[in-house]
């Protein structure tokens, strides 16, 4: 003999087919978050806007600390021909102020030339790899 399923019955599988379909679903996002992710940021790094950015960043900040370098020898220069103790005292502070941003921004762009998966791909074989911030203390 056939049973046949009360309304309650019917209602009840009703909410526990819904609720297998949202764990389920969920458990199929939580295990294939981590590949889905990887490809993402796969594409992304790879896009085109990408790669023109990170390009461009490196020429940027090279052109910037080579601009430092031209300040803190102009700096200097100006140093001999101060006229007296606080004007000396105020190009000192201009040097050192120069270094320490300079400095900045060498320990920048040596972080991002080492992300060999992202930005650091990008760099052009023209600029260095690395630049010795002790050149510059």
């Amino acid at each position: 003999m056939a049973r046949r399923l009360s309304k309650t019955g019917i209602v009840l599988l009703v909410i526990l087919g819904i609720i297998v379909l949202a764990v389920g679903s969920w458990v199929i996002r939580y295990y294939t978050a981590e590949p889905k992710g990887i490809v993402e940021m796969k594409e992304e790094v790879e896009s085109g806007k990408h790669r023109r950015q990170a390009y461009e960043a490196f020429y940027d900040m090279y052109e910037q600390i080579q601009a430092y370098e031209r300040q803190i020898e102009n700096h200097e220069e100006n140093l001999e021909y101060a006229e007296d103790k606080k004007e000396r005292m105020m190009i000192r502070r201009n040097i050192n102020g120069t270094k320490n941003e300079m400095i900045r921004l060498i320990h920048r762009y040596n972080s991002e030339a080492r992300m060999k998966k992202s930005k650091g791909k990008f760099k052009a074989e023209d600029l260095p790899d690395h630049i010795d911030v002790e050149d510059y203390q």
